[in-house]
């Protein structure tokens, strides 16, 4: 598991997240196509995807549940059902970050939706802010949320060894870049363009109003105004020899 090096906020683990998330969740669903899913929480574990590409995760982690009733999520290590350790660790080592560099929301063993920024009620959008800021803890970046009874939704990171990203091809990052800032909530621009950045190996070099980015067949540069948010993509893409 990677750990992140500073003590950032929760919304800026979401900022930290969102790109790459985003890029890993296109992934993984041009892979599956139209499919179900199945969960078994005891032993023997097993998270498994049926349909057009049928599939048995290698490892799968509970990270919790969010609920219209309480209005809450609760993290899987707090649950008092009782899961097996080996779907737990992953959240603990979320939880211990938390502990360490003052993260409640990633600390508290269940956490209001109303304590959330922006109090969102929708236990889905809860589910995923949760998951998101897992992944930028952990480096763990494959998930999967799903209803689980009652409007109760469950989130899971999932391991296969097809879920990994392939390098980075040009045109996948700019409709990363493009889709991802038009569908996503960001809340810092720059740190979230920067954060994707650094992951996908695109060789950032910040400036006061841009940020360029490098890799095989893609030069861009993106623009910010004067309020931090982006302004103008402008990229020259070819194929790599």
């Amino acid at each position: 598991m990677r750990q992140v090096s500073d003590s950032p906020t929760f919304v800026q683990l979401l900022d930290d997240a969102a790109l790459l998330s985003f890029e890993h969740q296109l992934h993984l669903a041009e892979l599956l196509g139209e499919h179900s899913w199945e969960v078994s929480l005891q032993d023997p574990a097993r998270f498994a995807f049926s349909g057009e590409r049928p599939l048995v995760c290698d490892r799968f982690h509970l990270l919790g549940s969010a609920a219209p009733g309480p209005g809450s999520w609760l993290w899987g290590w707090a649950n008092p059902t009782g899961y097996p350790q080996a779907l737990l660790g992953l959240g603990e080592f979320v939880r211990d970050f938390g502990r360490r560099h003052g993260v409640r929301e990633l600390a508290e063993p269940e956490v209001p939706f109303a304590a959330l920024p922006g109090a969102p009620t929708d236990p889905g959008l809860v589910a995923g802010m949760f998951t998101e800021a897992a992944k930028a803890v952990s480096g763990s970046w494959s998930s999967y949320s799903g209803e689980v009874g009652g409007g109760t939704r469950a989130a899971f990171l999932v391991e296969h060894q097809d879920f990994p990203l392939p390098p980075p091809a040009p045109q996948r990052v700019m409709r990363v870049l493009q889709q991802g800032l038009a569908e996503l909530a960001l809340t810092d621009h720059r740190r979230a363009i920067h954060a994707y950045a650094v992951r996908r190996g695109l060789d950032p070099a910040a400036h006061p109003d841009r940020i360029e980015l490098a890799s095989p067949g893609l030069r861009a540069t993106v623009h910010f105004d004067q309020f931090g948010r982006v302004g103008e993509i402008t990229a020259s893409m070819e194929q790599p020899a």
